[in-house]
């Protein structure tokens, strides 16, 4: 990868393709601290929804000496903009598959002067009735007694119980996807990167003993016998 490809990526990282990405990443071993190139190659591993995001993430962090920065780009629009289009594609492939139907409005007959004047007749029919204008009777209203049989027990039934049913432990856990983060949880941002942190584990001697620390000596005061 030379300069000018390398710059035109920085401006426009939704363009980044598979190889460009395998690219970045040798920069990185050659350069641990670029964080430009960091960002890219966690732009490339985001349009590819790489298992190895999540892990990448945190190493950008450790490496990066603002993370408010690097929290600002990943929930930034021109980060998620992948995943915006991709939306619009499933749309799109989603209205190609509705069946619509045309109903022929086409008017071959000819609306004569005869033909208004027989509709306006029918229209002012009713004007003509007497008994239009005449109190009309008020109807007796009938009450039906209505009982709820509570003997038979009912069962909500959401949306999310029958779209789980398709779909895997895997698909519903999203394993190995990239985290999703919104702007509004910087403070979960910050407490992954916390519960991701490796430490080492404390093991005791053989034989159910553990290390114990022995107090050093104190210096004496007494005077030296000579």
């Amino acid at each position: 990868m030379n300069k000018q490809e390398f710059t035109y990526l920085l401006s426009n990282p939704g363009n980044i393709t598979g190889h460009q990405t395998g690219a970045v990443n040798t920069i990185i071993e050659a350069y641990p601290y670029f964080q430009s190139a960091r960002a890219l190659y966690l732009k490339g591993l985001k349009n590819q929804e790489s298992f190895k995001y999540n892990q990448e993430l945190k190493k950008t962090a450790a490496y990066t000496a603002d993370r408010s920065i690097l929290f600002d780009f990943i929930t930034s629009e021109v980060f998620i903009q992948n995943e915006i289009s991709q939306v619009i594609k499933q749309n799109d492939e989603y209205l190609k598959t509705i069946d619509v139907s045309m109903e022929d409005i086409s008017v071959n007959k000819r609306v004569t002067i005869d033909d208004r004047l027989k509709q306006q007749i029918t229209d002012t029919t009713g004007v003509l009735d007497p008994t239009l204008f005449e109190p009309k009777e008020e109807r007796i209203k009938k009450v039906v007694p209505f009982t709820l049989d509570t003997s038979d027990a009912f069962e909500e039934v959401t949306t999310d119980k029958i779209e789980t049913k398709d779909m895997s432990p895997s698909d519903i856990l999203k394993l190995g996807k990239p985290l999703e983060f919104d702007k509004r949880e910087s403070h979960s941002f910050t407490e992954w990167l916390k519960l991701t942190r490796f430490h080492p584990i404390k093991r005791g001697r053989p034989g159910g003993r553990t290390a114990r620390t022995v107090p050093a000596a104190a210096p004496s005061t007494s005077p030296r016998t000579r």
